[in-house]
């Protein structure tokens, strides 16, 4: 019976020290004097001092301090359950450790035999953050309403019904009887903004307090004299200590000038695009003007002087040989310039755009392929490919900047060109498998992509280029088949 009774009290004792070895609070047993018994894991590794610091000691040598006058007193209020006198929260000072632990404190009597109590058992939760977090609010919320009540952003605070809480001297600055009508109240019931509503701001609202996630907008609304004000507004969620959000900060900067430049700079670009337009409609017209003048005035006297010297060398130099020689020079020398002629010609305007911008490419692709050796093929749609004059110049200059650039620098041994209608849009795509590039870096004096680009903007279209390791790179244009769009 002795042996089964210290079996159970072995396995009682192992039972234990597995429950209170692994409680993430602090426990700690004390006899009858003061002296420590037992230390639980955490105490020892949150203060990382031995356990042979604390065995054998009282209360004072270990270091607890700011309860009663004496251990002594403090283990026979614990002893007697006298526990009226004793402070809520004791102070634990640790000789390792900048800041105290705070400690939560339940005493618990242990019995012995006789139903006498022998030890103290005295459990104890750290209860440092909740102290620690409070004494910095309190100490910056000072310091808090002196920074947000003199910010120039807007700032208001709302709880999770969406109900404004607090807002800021900037906020009431920019509203109109806001203290009558905006605390307490959720956009719903007030609301002075014009972008965004109401519905889509309190629908924001909801959505960063269910996430937790951060929600940026541009907000706008009028002032007293009727002009637009834009602000900047972010959406952040405020958490408790169990990370739960319990309102929601809305901080509005005003970027009204920042807007107007915006404008401004969006009005420059715009006219800055239709002059690029005008001047690139002049030189096209001015092309087309100087290869019609070319062709028509010079190429005729050529062919003259050609037909003049062939006269006078078949009619006068039979018995001349020497004078024949000189005419036959000449000749090909006409016949030299006149291949220039041609080649000026359809460098200033191809003749076949005259007939469509698919007979043109046709063209561009049967000649690119004869000077540079590199397979091209034009790949037409199934549907009507329709340009004005002007648009199917473009799409011309687009393709042959294109096919230039890759004879230059690509070293390709492919090249495909496919144009298309999808419903209201004409796509334009050059691909070729030679080396690529970072298309975002361009060099100095390098303005081909950036005349491509131009050129697709000013026909209200859409430019993008992509290059590949392995794919090749791939020039991608497409414009509204109505020319308005």
């Amino acid at each position: 019976a002795a042996r089964r009774s210290q079996n159970a009290l072995k396995k009682y004792e192992r039972q234990w020290r597995t429950l209170v070895e692994n409680l993430p609070d602090f426990i700690l047993r004390q006899d009858a004097k003061g002296r420590c018994l037992y230390i639980s894991p955490p105490i020892i590794n949150n203060f990382d001092m031995p356990a042979e610091h604390y065995i054998d000691k009282t209360a004072v040598k270990i270091g607890i301090t700011g309860v009663i006058g004496s251990d002594l007193e403090l283990l026979d209020s614990a002893l007697k359950c006298k526990f009226e006198g004793m402070p809520n929260m004791l102070e634990m000072n640790s000789r390792h450790h900048y800041s105290s632990q705070v400690l939560d404190n339940t005493y618990v009597q242990e019995l012995g035999e006789s139903g006498n109590t022998e030890n103290a058992l005295a459990v104890s939760t750290n209860s440092v953050t909740g102290k620690s977090v409070e004494e910095y609010w309190v100490k910056s919320e000072p310091e808090f309403r002196i920074l947000v009540e003199n910010c120039p952003n807007r700032i208001a605070r709302y709880d999770l019904n969406c109900r404004r809480v607090y807002y800021n001297q900037a906020y009431v600055q920019t509203e109109i009887n806001v203290r009558v009508n905006a605390l307490g109240k959720t956009p719903l019931e007030y609301w002075r903004l014009e972008v965004p509503t109401a519905e889509e701001y309190t629908e924001r609202l909801l959505h960063v307090m269910k996430t937790g996630e951060p929600d940026e907008m541009l907000a706008v609304q009028f002032d007293q004299k009727g002009s637009p004000v834009s602000y900047a507004t972010s959406l952040v969620p405020e958490f408790n200590e169990e990370n739960q959000v319990v309102s929601v900060l809305s901080i509005g900067t005003n970027i009204t000038e920042l807007k107007k430049t915006e404008r401004k700079l969006e009005e420059s670009k715009h006219l800055l695009r239709q002059f690029t337009a005008s001047v690139e409609t002049s030189r096209e017209d001015e092309r087309k003007y100087l290869s019609r003048e070319i062709h028509d005035e010079l190429g005729q006297y050529l062919m003259a002087i050609r037909m003049g010297v062939l006269f006078i060398s078949l009619n006068f130099c039979e018995n001349n040989p020497e004078l024949k020689e000189k005419s036959n020079h000449i000749i090909n020398i006409v016949d030299s310039t006149i291949r220039v002629v041609r080649n000026v010609v359809v460098s200033l305007r191809p003749k076949s755009l005259d007939f469509g911008v698919v007979a043109a490419l046709e063209w561009l692709v049967d000649d690119y392929q004869v000077l540079t050796g590199i397979s091209c093929k034009l790949h037409v749609g199934d549907g009507d490919i329709y340009l004005d004059d002007a648009r199917a110049t473009a799409i011309f200059r687009i393709v042959q900047e294109s096919l230039t650039n890759i004879g230059r620098h690509a070293k390709a041994s492919k090249v495909d060109i496919v144009i298309e209608r999808r419903e209201s849009r004409y796509e334009l795509q050059v691909q070729d498998n030679g080396k690529v590039f970072d298309p975002s870096v361009v060099k100095d004096r390098s303005f081909g992509l950036v005349g491509m680009r131009e050129r697709a903007l000013m026909m209200g279209g859409e430019f993008e280029i992509s290059s590949v390791l392995g794919h090749g790179t791939v020039i991608s244009v497409n414009v509204p088949v109505n020319k308005y769009g």
